[in-house]
């Protein structure tokens, strides 16, 4: 779903290109290509995911970084608060 996202993102706007490489990207650049993920995700019939399947979407790729060693806490280190916080704002928009 992820590299859905990002082929159909980077076809559309040319000038910003999203890293579909999220182990290789630095925390700051994989804080806004989530950010982004989140904000802008839908599914095939182009309609907004329920708030609970970002929730479990971001667990997901966290779980994805653990397997390839890196243990990130999305929700809880102080490094991912930009990250938490518009998880946060998404869910409260779509109250569904």
């Amino acid at each position: 779903m992820f590299n859905e996202w990002v082929t159909q993102r980077n076809a559309i706007n040319e000038f910003e290109k999203i890293n579909r490489h999220l182990l290789k990207q630095d925390i700051p650049e994989l804080i806004k290509t989530l950010s982004c993920f989140l904000m802008e995700v839908r599914n095939a019939k182009g309609v907004k995911y329920p708030r609970e399947t970002l929730f479990e979407m971001l667990l997901i790729i966290q779980t994805h970084f653990h397997i390839n060693g890196k243990y990130y806490k999305f929700m809880t280190d102080p490094q991912f608060i930009p990250l938490k916080n518009t998880l946060d704002n998404v869910m409260k928009v779509r109250k569904d």
